[in-house]
């Protein structure tokens, strides 16, 4: 039996955007979809899976598809669906062509909100050593592997040197880099 790629439903549908708006009327600006055999205004949902992004439900040939949004709208304006599409702001329910990009597994992973660590700096732990010293290392993750950056005094230390390691490697247009309440050095 054949597996079918779930992401890549659209182009199973259409093969070009002329197509696709034969059926659905798209308006990017409102972040709106209708369907235009019926008129009606489809219902954005939210996705069961782990990571929510709208979809909409869509009755063709007979049978119901279920499509994510942010696929359907990157479709409409540029002919074409990426690997992944990555949402700049980081915020999925944020389906705006200007915050759309194509992108890779790699770099939508980069792109993540910082999760809860012991730090407020993104690749910064707090290190308690057996002498009761605290002190915060920086990392920085290369081809999957855990580079080591230092260990610092402040965690505003070690999170430059991770802003620095983002600016060297030219990542710094696509990772959102450490932020602080006041400046400490101008890094760039």
């Amino acid at each position: 039996m054949k597996k079918r790629n779930k992401k890549r439903r659209i182009l199973c549908l259409w093969k070009t955007p002329e197509e696709m708006r034969k059926d659905l009327i798209l308006d990017n600006e409102n972040q709106k979809i209708w369907n235009r055999k019926t008129g009606n205004q489809l219902k954005f949902q939210l996705s069961s899976k782990k990571k929510y992004y709208y979809t909409i439900p869509l009755f063709k040939n007979k049978k119901k598809h279920t499509l994510v949004v942010h696929q359907l709208f990157f479709f409409d304006k540029y002919g074409y669906l990426p690997i992944q599409i990555d949402h700049i702001d980081q915020n999925q329910f944020n389906n705006h062509i200007s915050n759309l990009r194509p992108s890779t597994a790699r770099l939508n992973a980069r792109n993540r909100k910082v999760n809860k660590s012991s730090s407020k700096h993104r690749n910064v732990n707090k290190i308690i050593r057996k002498s009761g010293l605290v002190v915060w290392q920086a990392y920085f993750h290369n081809k999957y592997k855990k580079k080591h950056l230092g260990t610092f005094r402040s965690e505003d230390e070690a999170g430059l040197a991770v802003n620095k390691e983002y600016i060297k490697r030219k990542l710094d247009k696509i990772i959102p880099l450490n932020q602080f309440v006041e400046p400490l050095v101008d890094f760039k």
